[in-house]
This record gives C-alpha cells, sequence and structure tokens, in this order.
C-alpha cells in the first residue's frame, strides 16, 4: 500500500482499535488511487464513523490535488517563524472553542464540516510559516484541505449556502458561503471528517514529542481539536 509512514502510524492504530491483529489484514481491503470521491468507497449510508475504511480513504485521499486547494480566507502567512508561547497557543485553542459555538446546535449537521473547514483556514493562515509552530499549521491546513476534499464529494448542489455570524453574536463578522453534504451522504462524510481529526490530532501530538517543552502547547491544541469532534457527532 502507497502510504507515507506517519499514515501507517495512523493504520495501524485503526487495527488495533478494531481488533485487527497486525497491518497486513488491512491490506485486504481496496487500494485506492489518486483522489477518492467518499462516495465511492460508502455505498451505504449508515456506515460507521471512524472505521479503518475511513482511515483508508483518509490516507490515500488527496494524492497530488488538495496540494491545489486554495483558502476562502484569501490570506497566506508570510510571518517569520516564532517560539511557543502562551499568547499564541491560547489563541489558536480559543478560535477552535469558538468553532463549536458556531458550527454546533444553530446550524444543521449538514453544514459543520464546511464551518470547521473555514475556522482550519483561518487558523493555519494566522500561523507563521516557520518555527515552533510549524507543524501545527501543516496538520491544521492539512485538514482544511481534506474537510474540503469531503465537502465538494458529497456536496448538496439543491441546500442553498448560509453565512453565519462568529459565534451566532448579532455584530460579529460573517463567515464565508458555506455548503451543506448531502443528507443521504451525511454519515459517510461525518465518519471520514473524524478521521481527518483524528489523524491531525495524532500526528501534531507525535510532533510534540521532543523538545518535552513543546508538549504542553501541543497538547492543548490537540484537545481543542478533539472537542471539534463533539458537533460533529451530535444531532
Amino acid at each position: 500500500m502507497n502510504i507515507t509512514k506517519h499514515w501507517f502510524f495512523i493504520i495501524m492504530l485503526a487495527c488495533a482499535s478494531l481488533g485487527l491483529t497486525s497491518a497486513a489484514q488491512a491490506q485486504t481491503m481496496p487500494v485506492l488511487r489518486g483522489s477518492v470521491p467518499p462516495l465511492m468507497l460508502f455505498p451505504d449510508a449508515a456506515a460507521k464513523p471512524s472505521t479503518l475504511e475511513d482511515l483508508l480513504w483518509l490516507a490515500q485521499s488527496c494524492e497530488g490535488s488538495c496540494d491545489d486547494y486554495q483558502s476562502e480566507t484569501g490570506r497566506n502567512s508570510t510571518r517569520s517563524g516564532t517560539s511557543l508561547n502562551k499568547s499564541t497557543t491560547r489563541k489558536i485553542v480559543k478560535l477552535l472553542q469558538e468553532a463549536n459555538d458556531t458550527c454546533g446546535a444553530q446550524i444543521d449537521r449538514s453544514y459543520r464540516i464546511d464551518c470547521l473547514r473555514v475556522y482550519y483556514g483561518w487558523i493555519a493562515d494566522d500561523l507563521p510559516d516557520s518555527g515552533e509552530y510549524l507543524p501545527i499549521k501543516q496538520q491544521i491546513q492539512k485538514a482544511e484541505q481534506k474537510l474540503a476534499a469531503i465537502v465538494s464529494a458529497n456536496v448538496d448542489t439543491k441546500a442553498p449556502a448560509i453565512t453565519p455570524r462568529k459565534g451566532h453574536k448579532p455584530s460579529a463578522k460573517k463567515l464565508p458561503p458555506l455548503r451543506a453534504v448531502k443528507k443521504s451522504a451525511e454519515s459517510k462524510a461525518v465518519g471520514q471528517a473524524t478521521a481527518v481529526i483524528n489523524g491531525a490530532q495524532l500526528l501534531i501530538l507525535r510532533s510534540g514529542e521532543d523538545p518535552t517543552r513543546r508538549t504542553a502547547h501541543y497538547e492543548e491544541v490537540s484537545a481543542a481539536l478533539d472537542s471539534n469532534l463533539v458537533i460533529l457527532r451530535s444531532a
């Protein structure tokens, strides 16, 4: 299977959680090439989220295509690198928590993946292109790209775009137009989005293992990402 080492790590964790004794058993799964539309993998709308199939889609999707994705924020960070600090970490965590307020129960579940994508784009764009926050920026940016791919593959062209305000506060800035996924594909899309966020969490934590002083900052960001999974799973 053509999977990079860090995705092999994720697949091994998936194997353990699903009771598979080795990665060899996972090789009975179909190997997918190129950018993989989620609907090709999950004909059953009731497919459970975070299955091995979800992780395989995550590992093999966007090969050579996600790099073409452009954030709708229109901003690209050119700031020089910075060392880990409480202020920047708090800002990241605050935005991830704000995403829960904006993308949660006050909007339909079908729009929540795209809503999280927008927030991940804001976070990635605000982080510098070098320094100790670069691993966080890279993983959140990849998550943004993969969420965009999920929405595009399952988009409901008949549903109107919505532009909620940040935190649903009357005077707050509006988000760019959010797209809904088809109701028939919602469970599949949520399962794949869950795999994307889980993957970002794992890789951020692994990046923070050395040196030790990074761990607390990376764990805070990973925990905040974990809270985003709650709104995806909620009705």
